[in-house]
């Protein structure tokens, strides 16, 4: 029978799998965001040439190009502040999954007394 003065245990933190750049997710991520940023600019110009180049007059079209000036620039803040939430979301995730891939191993070995 082995006591337990016998026993003996290494304990050590190891990395089980190799790192991964996750960063890259930030440009697929954002290039989503840039063309909604596109599509919402190719609204407002539809907008302006059918009530600029139109010629259109008058109150109706004025709180028109009004609202959808107050519209973009929203959506630019909106979507300034997701680029941010993206560029922040994508560094926290490529933490957790480096912290996941650490595990705390431990070897327990009884120790005879010759190594041969």
């Amino acid at each position: 029978m082995v006591s337990s003065d016998d026993r003996k245990s290494i304990n050590f933190n190891t990395t089980i799998r190799p790192h991964e750049d996750h960063l890259y997710k930030t440009n697929v991520l954002q290039s989503i965001v840039e063309q909604i940023e596109d599509q919402d600019q190719n609204f407002k110009s539809l907008i302006q040439n059918v009530i600029v180049g139109e010629q259109q007059d008058g109150k109706w079209a004025k709180s028109v190009e009004e609202t959808t000036d107050k519209l973009t620039k929203r959506a630019m803040h909106m979507t300034s502040d997701l680029k941010d939430q993206i560029k922040h979301g994508v560094i926290t995730f490529d933490q957790q999954v480096e912290k996941m891939k650490e595990q705390n191993v431990t070897i327990t070995y009884t120790q005879s007394g010759s190594a041969f």
